[in-house]
């Protein structure tokens, strides 16, 4: 596969992500990386990760996890503290 060839995206509520794959140079071996994008109200997220395509099964289930993580349009007055504000009672 082409270095930075899309194989596949998909957009979602927020949100744009993208799976490239990329051959190494110095030892030929198939990576992968995925990207996604979140866009929030005054906030937008860029996460990224690179694999070997030899770890993809090990390593999706962690994706999957961030991406259910991420909450977008939360207000959080002191991260120290993590308790999330409800900008509609401001």
């Amino acid at each position: 596969m082409p270095r930075g060839t899309p194989s596949g995206s998909r957009s979602g509520p927020g949100g744009l992500r993208q799976d490239h794959g990329v051959a190494e140079r110095r030892r030929p071996r198939p990576a992968r990386s995925r990207i996604a994008v979140g866009l929030g109200n005054t906030v937008q997220v860029l996460i990224t990760m690179d694999f070997w395509e030899d770890d993809v099964a090990r390593v999706l289930p962690t994706w999957d996890n961030v991406l259910k993580a991420l909450v977008l349009g939360q207000h959080i007055r002191d991260p120290r503290d993590g308790a999330a504000i409800d900008p509609e009672l401001q």
